[in-house]
Parts: structure tokens; sequence; C-alpha cells
């Protein structure tokens, strides 16, 4: 579960233990607060709430943090 390749994200932890990457063209959201090892956007990610990287964050895409 750790590339969001699917057009719908239903629900999500509050503590991921695997990476995620939102792939090239597509868009996700997750509602937060959410924690993950490692995060990695090259198409476009909206976050609800906060947002808690512990390591490492690649961005190419978009990463868009509200409320």
């Amino acid at each position: 579960m750790g590339n969001l390749t699917s057009i719908y994200y239903r629900h999500n932890s509050d503590e991921l233990d695997h990476d995620v990457t939102v792939v090239a063209n597509t868009s996700a959201i997750m509602a937060g607060p959410v924690t993950m090892p490692n995060l990695t956007v090259q198409g476009n990610l909206n976050i609800i709430g906060d947002l808690d990287v512990t390591n490492d964050t690649e961005l190419s895409g978009t990463l868009n943090i509200v409320g």
C-alpha cells in the first residue's frame, strides 16, 4: 500500500509503518495527523491536518497541507 496509484484512498492510520509515494500524474488526499517514515511526491498530495515525516521527503510534485 506504499504507492498511492488508485484514485481513491479511503482511510489511513495516524502512524504509517511504510513509505508513501504519490506517482506522477496522480492526486491523493490524506487526513492528518499522520506520521510516516519517508514521503515521495511526484504528483499531487493534499494533507488535511498535521504531517510528520521521520526520515526523507522528496518533492518533485505538489504538496499542500491545510488545517
